[in-house]
Order: C-alpha cells, then sequence, then structure tokens
C-alpha cells in the first residue's frame, strides 16, 4: 500500500517522513491526528504567522494528508462511539463488551466486541449475534461530545482497502516483531496517531529508547524505564479504585458513564526492545 501518499522528507534526517509512515498503516486514523495536530499549532500561532502561506513541502503534505482514503470516516467513526456509549447500560458484576477492532472503509463503519454484544443501539446493526456491529456513513448521528469511549484505537494495517484500529487497551501488552525498519515503522505510526487521537481527548505516550516521534505531539514524552513503570502502576491503581467499589469490569463502560469533563485517560508505553533489561520489560 505504498505510494497512496507522496513521500515527503522532513529537514531532520532522523525523523521518519510522515507520508511513509501514512503508506504503512493505510493512514486514516494518523492523517486525521496530524492534521488536528497542525490546526491546534496554527491557532496558538501570532495572527501574522497564522495567515502566512505555507511552504511548498507543507501544501504538499497537506494535499497527501487530506487525499488518504477513509479520512471523512474517522470523526464519524469517533462521534458514533462517543453517542453509543452515552446510551449503553453497565451491568455491575457482570463482564461487559468491550470493543477489539474498528473497521473504517468504503461506507460503513464496522465495530467488533471482545464478547457479543446483544444490547443493540439505533442507528448500528448487526448481524451475527453482537459480536460485530455496523453503521452506514450517511447515518444521521447528532453530535456528542460525551468523554472519548475507547481512547486506545490505534491503525494497525488494512483490510479489503479498509482501514482496521485495535484497541489498545483491550490487549494490554502488544509486542510487534519481524523486520526492523518495518517494526518501527508501524510502532512509530500507532504512537504519533495515539498521540494525537480523534478517539481520545489527552492521552499519554511514554517511550523508551527511540528518537522523537514525527509531528513531535505534545503528549507524547520521551522517558527512563524508572520514570514509565511509576506512570503504568499509578494508572494501574487508580483504574482498580474507579472501577472496584462500581463493581465495573472495564475502563470503556466507565467512560460511558462519564460526564463529559471527566478524564480516565490510558497511558501506552512505547519500549524498544533492546533499550531495557529483561526484567525491566
Amino acid at each position: 500500500h505504498q505510494g497512496r501518499a507522496k513521500a515527503l522528507a522532513f529537514p531532520d534526517p532522523a525523523r521518519p517522513p510522515v507520508a511513509a509512515i501514512l503508506g504503512w498503516t493505510g493512514g486514516a486514523g494518523l492523517a486525521a491526528a496530524l492534521i488536528a495536530l497542525a490546526a491546534r499549532r496554527r491557532r496558538r500561532l501570532p495572527i501574522r504567522k497564522r495567515h502566512a502561506p505555507p511552504s511548498a513541502d507543507g501544501m504538499q503534505l497537506a494535499v497527501a494528508l487530506r487525499e488518504t482514503p477513509n479520512l471523512r470516516l474517522v470523526d464519524f467513526a469517533a462521534n458514533a462511539l462517543r453517542a453509543a456509549a452515552q446510551r449503553m447500560h453497565a451491568r455491575p458484576g457482570e463482564p461487559t463488551p468491550v470493543p477489539r477492532l474498528l473497521r473504517l472503509g468504503g461506507d460503513q463503519v464496522e465495530l467488533v466486541w471482545d464478547i457479543p454484544n446483544a444490547d443493540l443501539i439505533s442507528p448500528w446493526s448487526t448481524s451475527d449475534g453482537g459480536w460485530s456491529w455496523t453503521v452506514a456513513s450517511d447515518s444521521v448521528i447528532a453530535n456528542d461530545d460525551g468523554p472519548a469511549p475507547c481512547p486506545g484505537l490505534v491503525t494497525i494495517g488494512l483490510q479489503n482497502e479498509a482501514d482496521v484500529l485495535l484497541n489498545l487497551e483491550s490487549c494490554g501488552s502488544v509486542s510487534i516483531t519481524g523486520d526492523q525498519d518495518a517494526a518501527e515503522a508501524l510502532a512509530r505510526s500507532i504512537a504519533t496517531e495515539f498521540a494525537a487521537s480523534a478517539f481520545a481527548d489527552s492521552p499519554t505516550i511514554l517511550t523508551i529508547g527511540l528518537s522523537p516521534l514525527a509531528a513531535e505531539p505534545e503528549h507524547a514524552r520521551h522517558v527512563d524505564v524508572t520514570e514509565a513503570l511509576g506512570w503504568l502502576r499509578d494508572r494501574t491503581e487508580s483504574a482498580g479504585a474507579l472501577l472496584a467499589p462500581r463493581r465495573l469490569t472495564s475502563l470503556f463502560v466507565l467512560r460511558a458513564r462519564s460526564k463529559p469533563n471527566d478524564a480516565h485517560e490510558p497511558v501506552v508505553v512505547l519500549v524498544a526492545q533492546e533499550a531495557v533489561s529483561g526484567d525491566e520489560l
């Protein structure tokens, strides 16, 4: 799937070309994240700089991002998830279905659950007993400003021209193996997309043993092992403290019951295996 976006290099050769990353993953989620990141930064510029004409490379990159297939489905899917989550009913003490995969392609969005979810919410539909829900991209869904229920969704590849996103929270830990350059490109794509995702409000990505991510998103930080472990222990303990009294089984259902200003955001730690010892890993 290379060649969907022009290969454009950053001035710093240590950073991978954004367009190359887009080609690796299919790009819709990452493209939407980078467009939003650029817009936020532009709004913070002085008025004179804000309205200055962009560079030729900037124009080419903007075109490449906006021409990425399935881009328009990202915001639609993020809003559809927020709207559906607000209408879901948790059953304290019982396992609650959690989104595992999201598929964006053509004229529909498909949501795959980790266990069947038969409590269907309109305009979603199911044809397999609730294992997966689908919604047409032309469905009318009112804008919802509730908290993002699945901030861990990131693009992992393509299937039949559709972008496939994995909910990192449904896995706990993920190992990317194979060709080193290809594995690092995918890891960087996932990290950059997560840090500026349309499916999240204020996520945190911590990296160990890697150079700065493309576009250097605000929510990405380079840390050492001690700090990363501290973050993970803190979030694990705080998540347990939030869930246990409510007898809930996932942060997904907790977010679905939260108020718009509540933020129960995940922390993702991206580790270059050679940068840590076996015990630290």
